[in-house]
C-alpha cells in the first residue's frame, strides 16, 4: 500500500506515542519486579496494596489530565504560535504542581500515619515511609508531564520516547547503586524518583533547545 507522507508521519507518531505510554507503565512494573526480587513478601505487600494504588490515584488525578486536556490545548497554541498562551499554561501548571506536591509532602509526615490507620490494616503501615519518599519526587512527575506534552505538541515524539527510556535506565541504575548503600525498601521508590528527576532534567534541556530553535527560525520566517 502506498501511503502519503502525512499518513506515514501520523502512523509513526502514533506508534511512538504508544511506546512512550507503555514505557511509563513499564517504570512502575520494574519497581514491582525489583521489590519481588530483592525484598520480603511483607514489603511487596506494602508496595502492591498501598504504594502502587496511591501512585496510580495521584497519577490519574494530577498527571493524566495533563495529557488528556493540556496537550491538545498546547498543540493548538503551538500551531498558532501563541507564545503568550503557552507561557500562561506553563506558569499555571507549574504553580499547580507546586501546590499539589507541597500539600502531598506536608500531609504525609503530619497526618499520614493517622490516615493509614483508618484506611489500612496494621500490617500495611510500613508503607508510610515509602510514600513519604515518593512525595518528595511527585513534583517532577507533574512537571515532566507538562514537558512531554509540550515536546509532543512541537512534534518531537522521538525525543519524548527517548526521555522515557532514559528514565527507565536511570531507575534501574539508581536502584542497584542505592542497594550498595541500604537494604531498605525505600531504595525502590528513591530509584523511581531518580528516574523521574532525570526525565525532568533532560526534558528541560530538550524544551530549551526547542524554544531556541523556534526563536531562531522566527526572524528568518518573518
Amino acid at each position: 500500500v502506498n501511503l502519503e507522507p502525512a499518513l506515514k508521519s501520523f502512523m509513526k507518531r502514533s506508534v511512538t506515542a504508544s511506546l512512550e505510554a507503555g514505557s511509563s507503565i513499564l517504570m512502575i512494573y520494574i519497581t514491582v519486579l525489583l521489590t519481588i526480587r530483592y525484598f520480603s513478601v511483607e514489603e511487596l505487600g506494602d508496595f502492591q496494596v498501598v504504594v502502587r494504588p496511591v501512585f496510580t490515584y495521584m497519577t490519574l488525578l494530577f498527571v493524566f489530565p495533563i495529557y488528556r486536556f493540556v496537550l491538545p490545548e498546547l498543540a493548538v497554541c503551538v500551531r498558532a504560535r501563541d507564545n503568550e498562551q503557552i507561557r500562561a499554561i506553563k506558569h499555571w501548571l507549574y504553580k499547580m504542581a507546586l501546590i499539589v506536591s507541597t500539600s502531598f509532602f506536608v500531609v504525609m509526615p503530619l497526618g499520614g500515619d493517622s490516615l493509614f490507620r483508618m484506611l489500612f490494616p496494621p500490617q500495611y503501615h510500613g508503607a508510610v515511609p515509602v510514600l513519604l519518599h515518593y512525595a518528595i519526587f511527585f513534583i517532577f512527575l507533574m512537571l515532566n508531564g507538562y514537558q512531554l506534552a509540550y515536546i509532543k505538541a512541537e512534534g518531537y515524539f522521538n525525543a519524548s520516547l527517548l526521555i522515557r527510556l532514559a528514565g527507565i535506565i536511570t531507575l534501574v541504575g539508581a536502584f542497584f547503586l542505592l542497594r550498595q548503600l541500604t537494604a531498605n525498601v525505600v531504595a525502590v521508590i528513591l530509584a523511581l524518583g531518580c528516574g523521574y528527576l532525570m526525565m525532568y532534567l533532560i526534558g528541560a534541556l530538550v524544551e530549551r533547545h526547542i524554544r531556541r530553535s523556534r526563536a531562531q527560525a522566527s526572524p528568518a520566517v518573518s
